[in-house]
């Protein structure tokens, strides 16, 4: 295996991903452009160990740049794209944004793949693909619910079309609710974790009814590596796969949870539910159990308990920023 470029790398999973490639022995070339969609102050942290890593060499730029692509002088092995806009609820009032960061720019990363001859990408795409529908299956037609899930859903049909066109083999891996260490500060584990040390009220969309499936960090990056293997040995191939933790929870079970290892006591508002959210995601994996050998080992409790013990270390160093 040659170098390896990870688009999105200074982020919460890109970072996790680039770490445990370096850790293997892999060369990494990472990209990033640092974007303020929630605190760069975070990303250039993460950056800090992988830059002192020997084998990690890192470019600060945007995926739809095309001659800034072109100026990498790196033979690329494999791709694995992270970079994109984020976010289900915010698409909502920024379509054409989520439109061009993650389909026309996505696009341009796609098209300096096939000058460059490059033949391996895996995609990281979204369980919101598949909108209201409360167990996922990866052969079922795909409904998003919110211009975030279709810019997934789009790019997977770039990917096809590229597969088909220009033999590019390809593996879509939709993610389901990934947690850990270094999660986005917007999202919902993080705010609730500092609503909860900070005695301050929660907000609690469908008062906590919805269900997420929630999938710690670690086993998602495994599946990552599954996949690196897979795609080594079954060129060409194309497939989408689920990877999930089949174990979804209520939000107000979270909640409860973080009440739990934090011994605090929440303070929270019931509000409707938001446009765009879907009620339930659940992850069905026997395709990734097939394929990838994919079974998660992180439960729920454990995995909680781990972000938590992170969180109150990063607390210790420099307040983690709320929201984005």
């Amino acid at each position: 295996m040659g170098v390896i470029l990870v688009t999105g790398c200074a982020g919460f999973i890109g970072s996790h991903i680039c770490s445990h490639l370096l850790s293997q022995g892999k060369k990494v070339l990472g990209i990033d452009n640092l974007n303020d969609y929630y605190s760069s102050r975070l990303k250039v942290r993460n950056l800090v160990p992988l830059q002192a890593h020997k084998n990690f060499e890192f470019r600060q730029q945007c995926i739809g740049d095309l001659s800034g692509l072109m100026k990498i002088s790196t033979s690329i092995d494999l791709v694995i794209h992270l970079a994109a806009t984020p976010g289900v609820v915010p698409s909502l009032n920024q379509v054409q944004a989520y439109l061009d960061n993650n389909i026309n720019k996505y696009n341009v990363l796609l098209d300096y793949m096939q000058i460059k001859g490059i033949k391996r990408l895996i995609f990281a795409s979204s369980s919101s693909v598949y909108g209201n529908t409360p167990n996922g299956v990866e052969s079922m037609v795909l409904q998003p619910i919110s211009p975030y899930g279709f810019t997934k859903q789009m790019g997977e049909q770039l990917n096809y079309q590229y597969h088909y066109l220009h033999q590019i083999s390809i593996v879509n891996l939709r993610l389901f609710s990934v947690y850990g260490e270094r999660m986005r500060p917007d999202l919902a584990l993080p705010k609730f974790m500092n609503s909860l040390l900070n005695n301050q009220a929660i907000d609690l969309y469908n008062n906590g009814n919805d269900y997420r499936d929630f999938t710690y960090i670690e086993d998602v990056v495994q599946a990552f590596m599954a996949t690196i293997n897979y795609l080594e040995q079954n060129a060409p191939c194309f497939q989408s796969i689920n990877i999930g933790n089949n174990q979804p929870i209520k939000i107000r079970t979270l909640l409860s949870l973080l009440e739990e290892v934090s011994n605090r006591k929440a303070i929270y508002s019931n509000l409707k539910k938001r446009k765009g959210e879907v009620f339930r995601t659940a992850a069905n994996i026997s395709k990734a159990q097939l394929l990838l050998a994919y079974q998660p080992q992180t439960s729920i409790e454990e995995g909680i308990y781990k972000y938590y013990q992170w969180y109150q270390q990063q607390q210790e160093i420099t307040p983690i920023p709320v929201g984005c």
